[in-house]
Parts: structure tokens; sequence; C-alpha cells
């Protein structure tokens, strides 16, 4: 404790890229592609957390954005060309939970990532993924 009082450990941080860098990279995340099929499924999750009786508040188009996006990213770090439905399925409950409001019923009986999986697992996950563009 006594060190931190003298010097910040902060200010002794490097940075690991660049900002071009990260703007690159952002760049060939976006390249990544998102066949209709993954986006079907995608969409098909958004929309039922519009329906759901416990939902208030359902998940926005910037929400399914957000979700596409972050498909992309993992397929990218997976080093795959291409978003499967898997990778929907792994990422939703993170990139959606924050986003929806529970109803009050909704709120007393679960959590809302209860109700997030549940929304997802109901969804049934496309088999074949059509890579053409």
């Amino acid at each position: 404790m006594l060190l931190q009082r003298e010097s910040d450990s902060l200010n002794e941080i490097k940075p690991i890229f660049t900002t071009e860098e990260v703007v690159s990279l952002q760049q060939e995340v976006r390249k990544i592609l998102v066949s209709e099929v993954v986006a079907d499924y995608l969409l098909r999750i958004i929309h039922r957390t519009r329906e759901h009786k416990e939902i208030e508040l359902g998940a926005s188009s910037r929400a399914a954005l957000a979700l596409m996006r972050a498909g992309q990213a993992l397929a990218f770090l997976h080093g795959r060309e291409y978003v499967t439905p898997q990778d929907i399925k792994i990422l939703a409950a993170s990139v959606l939970e924050h986003r929806l409001i529970l109803s009050m019923d909704g709120a007393m009986r679960n959590e809302k990532v209860d109700v997030v999986r549940e929304i997802i697992e109901s969804v049934e996950v496309p088999v074949e993924l059509e890579l053409s563009r």
C-alpha cells in the first residue's frame, strides 16, 4: 500500500495495440460472414425476448447488432471466416441479459439470466450452415 502512495502503477502500463491496429482489427472482424441461417437464428432469439411473458422490454435492434458483432469477434478469435449458430448460442446470454427488463412477475420468479437461458434453449439451433455469400 505504501508503494501506491509514492507512485501509480497505472502509469507503467504500456499499450499492446495502437489505435490504428485496433481499428484494423475491428474492420477485419466485420468481414466475418454471418449467413442467412445464422442471422435468422439470431433474430429468432431476439424476437422471443419481445414475446416472453416475463420480459417487459425485450432486446432492441441494437442488441441484435451487438450479438452479431460479438459472434463475428468470436469467430475471428477462433480463426474462422464465418459465424456459427453455436457462437450465437454461447454469447447470447452475456450480450442480452443486461439489455432486457423483466416484468414484475418475472423479476419475482426468476433471475434475468435464467429467463435468457430459457429463451436460448427454446429456439431451435440450425443444423446446416450455408456459407454462400
